[in-house]
């Protein structure tokens, strides 16, 4: 058993912080290579799903697989909410049966629907199977560790995939780690006791000030893995970084910071308050939107 490093755990977040910079990539073209990727590591194929909400949907890069012949590993990243619309999914707050499991409990059905939608492409953009890619790889080298991370919304859809792996596969319930950063809770009590009973090693780590994690236990959802890895920021990092604000509590950067200051906080959580970063991202997000609009007007294609 793999025990919980905060460096190990800060430095693993830097793959999903590179996934949020291929969601801005549309669907059908190939992403470029993230800024700040991790040293020594290769990415094999892109994750995408739908993001469904009310009849509004449209497909998105949701992370990667990424693999290291000199570090034995593969990581599977999934980011958390980018677009409006994943916020609304986010907030969708009903039941379904967690189906690729009989008798594992019911899940939140904004969550499931994503991760319902979930596949993957090789780098050439063709049809990629992650759990044969997996299967082979343990069979080829037994000492591969594979991580399953997730921020946010990709919290639940990578518990829920490192689930159903191991369980179609129980050579990989060993060699797997999932890691969540602000994950919220995914199911009902059932889908807790199984997943805790069956999944692979877990650590949830939360903010104590994020709303995230907690939100949804007022409507009857459970977390998993226990208690998880609670970050309490310190008073001297309280005076760090803007914690009266939501989404910087929330932010996959001030995990990284909280779990080691080595990593930069966003700019926009950094006292004192960053107006211009604020400002770019705002024009980031529209550029990505703007793009998505012009893909869409254009039958899904863009030169």
């Amino acid at each position: 058993m793999t025990s919980f490093s905060k460096d190990t755990a800060a430095s693993l977040a830097q793959f999903i912080n590179c996934a949020y910079e291929v969601a801005l990539t549309p669907v059908g073209q190939k992403p470029p290579m993230p800024a700040k990727f991790p040293a020594g590591y290769s990415i094999v194929a892109y994750a995408q799903a739908t993001d469904d909400f009310w009849g509004d949907s449209s497909p998105e890069y949701y992370g990667f697989v990424a693999q290291s012949a000199a570090a034995n590993q593969i990581v599977v990243a999934i980011r958390g909410t980018y677009f409006i619309v994943e916020w609304l999914i986010d907030f969708e707050v009903g039941w379904t049966p967690f189906a690729p499991i009989f008798g594992s409990g019911n899940v939140e059905d904004g969550f499931y629907s994503v991760f319902s939608t979930l596949q993957f492409v090789d780098t050439n953009l063709q049809p990629f199977n992650l759990q044969n890619y997996l299967g082979q790889a343990i069979k080829s080298n037994p000492k591969t560790s594979i991580i399953i991370e997730g921020h946010s919304l990709g919290g639940p859809i990578a518990s829920m995939l490192a689930l159903v792996s191991v369980n179609r596969n129980s050579a990989l319930q060993a060699p797997t780690t999932v890691y969540t950063f602000a994950a919220p809770a995914p199911g009902d009590k059932t889908f807790r006791d199984y997943y805790n009973a069956n999944g692979p090693l877990t650590y949830r780590v939360w903010n104590i000030l994020d709303p995230v994690p907690t939100a949804l236990q007022a409507f009857g959802y459970y977390q998993i893995a226990g208690e998880g890895i609670r970050l309490v920021p310190t008073a001297e990092q309280l005076e760090g970084y803007d914690f009266l604000m939501v989404n910087c509590n929330h932010s996959l950067m001030t995990y990284q910071w909280l779990l080691n200051p080595k990593w930069p906080l966003e700019s926009i959580c950094q006292w004192p308050f960053d107006a211009a970063s604020l400002a770019e991202q705002r024009q980031r997000t529209i550029a990505a939107v703007r793009t998505r609009r012009l893909k869409h007007a254009a039958g899904g294609k863009l030169s």
